[in-house]
């Protein structure tokens, strides 16, 4: 008993490939700029920005605001969120980000942090 028919084969190979096709195009354009700046941004309003081009080694950021504390480690490479008040720590298992346009977002304490790259403001232009 035949489970696929050549069809089958056709259209699973079809579909496989085009996934294929759009997670390379993702990885390469969108995310493919080396990021510049750290923006953190607190209650939706930027808090502090810093070059990854003048760190050395690595800095400690540390946020405190009414809502708690969040602890941020920049080195040139990406940041990390390394400790936060928050009650589920999704921020810190995030891991450290490294490609521009990723984010770690800590929504008990009102604290995102994002890398942006050149032109990272606009995704996609259309006409």
């Amino acid at each position: 008993m035949m489970l696929f028919t050549k069809g089958d084969k056709v259209i699973i190979f079809t579909v496989l490939l085009s996934a294929l096709m759009i997670y390379l195009g993702f990885t390469f354009t969108v995310f493919a700029k080396r990021p510049q700046m750290v923006e953190i941004y607190f209650d939706g309003k930027p808090y502090a920005n810093y070059a990854l081009s003048e760190i050395k080694g690595s800095k400690t950021v540390r946020i405190e605001t009414s809502y708690g504390i969040n602890v941020l480690e920049i080195t040139p490479n990406g940041v990390r969120m390394t400790d936060a008040s928050c009650p589920d720590k999704t921020d810190i298992k995030s891991g450290k980000i490294t490609k521009a346009n990723q984010m770690i977002i800590c929504i008990p304490n009102r604290i995102s942090v994002k890398l942006s790259g050149y032109n990272a403001d606009v995704d996609k232009v259309a006409h």
